[in-house]
């Protein structure tokens, strides 16, 4: 029998507990995290109950709630962003309010009569390595992580325990550094009766996490520096490219303003009228092509003409009435007209 099927689970016997505990790890070691964290929360909110009535004891109670917050560690990890696990983001969001307002460890406190010495080191550093992991999506503020590790490493005893060991560490040799408090990092280590023994190696292993912490800081400042050069000249670029286009946009709406310009500057050709249908027959253009050929032979011996145009022009009207008396037949104008040009000159010899 699961937990999806017995409601909260506060009235489960210990053997329930323990073989839904059992099915919730193995559901997480092979990557079903939905259903293992639907057992594991359960659990969780029934453990509280089993512990206070002697159910359960606090070896399967601190693995209970080491489960629970190890799935709740990676579940609102910032680098997860529900990629892996499909928690509902309502859930994910109230999570990381529960923490932010010490909702977890005020539970503990509560269980264990306010006195964070009783809590179990193992329970304790797991909570506060979520804290450290998940900072970024915790806290407002960078520095409240800093606060609140020094407010509960001031309130512990500091014990040869492994878990506090652990917890320790991560407070000297991690978070200080990290907000440049190396002064009191080195004053805790000569003070705490846990590095009393390796006092040497251990100034030793500050200094190189020291030295490891500023080779990565300049190392994300040159990162930095870099990632924002590479915006720069993307910038850069972007704003060239955009200034040619601007640029020839305005190069081809001046060449076409200057041709609108010059059309409106050049007079328009008059739009001749059109030609009758009479005038387009082949008589009519033979006999138009008779007109011009005539005026260019007068044009050449106008002089001449003159003292005898009368009798010329009498003979060319005889010619022009003869040719529309025949209805423009096709004869050789040509001819005609050099013939009559040759009459004239012979008669005005004569």
């Amino acid at each position: 029998m699961d937990l999806s099927l017995s409601g909260s689970g506060l009235g489960m016997p210990r053997k329930w507990v323990e073989e839904n505990y059992q099915l919730a790890l193995k559901l997480f070691m092979s990557k079903s995290f939905e259903r293992s964290f639907d057992i594991t929360k359960k659990l969780y909110k029934a453990s509280f109950h089993q512990m206070s009535n002697d159910t359960i004891p606090q070896a399967l109670f601190i693995k209970i709630i080491n489960l629970y917050l190890t799935e709740v560690g990676l579940f609102i990890e910032k680098a997860n962003n529900g990629h892996h696990y499909k928690l509902a983001r309502r859930e994910r969001e109230e999570i990381i309010t529960d923490l932010r307002n010490d909702k977890l460890l005020d539970e503990l406190l509560v269980f264990y009569g306010d006195d964070i010495n009783l809590i179990p080191s193992a329970i304790l550093f797991n909570l506060l390595l979520v804290y450290y992991i998940n900072s970024d999506v915790i806290f407002e503020h960078k520095s409240d992580l800093l606060s609140k590790f020094s407010r509960i490493y001031a309130s512990i005893e500091i014990e040869d325990d492994p878990y506090i060991r652990r917890l320790s560490d991560l407070y000297i040799f991690q978070i200080l550094p990290e907000f440049s408090k190396e002064t009191e990092a080195e004053s805790l280590i000569r003070e705490s009766k846990l590095y009393k023994s390796s006092l040497d190696s251990t100034l030793k292993k500050l200094s190189s996490a020291i030295e490891q912490r500023e080779t990565k800081r300049k190392a994300a400042e040159q990162e930095m520096k870099a990632s924002q050069l590479r915006a720069k000249e993307e910038q850069q670029r972007r704003m060239k490219a955009e200034k040619e286009q601007r640029k020839k946009q305005d190069l081809q709406y001046q060449t076409l303003n200057s041709l609108k310009q010059k059309a409106a500057s050049e007079p328009v050709a008059p739009i001749s009228a059109p030609i009758s249908s009479e005038r387009n027959t082949p008589q009519a253009r033979d006999f138009d092509s008779l007109k011009q050929r005539a005026l260019y032979l007068y044009g050449i011996s106008k002089d001449y003409i003159a003292k005898s145009s009368p009798l010329i022009l009498a003979i060319i009207i005889v010619v022009f009435l003869a040719s529309r008396t025949v209805n423009l037949r096709r004869v050789n104008l040509k001819e005609a007209i050099q013939e009559t040009v040759r009459m004239a000159f012979q008669v005005k010899y004569l």
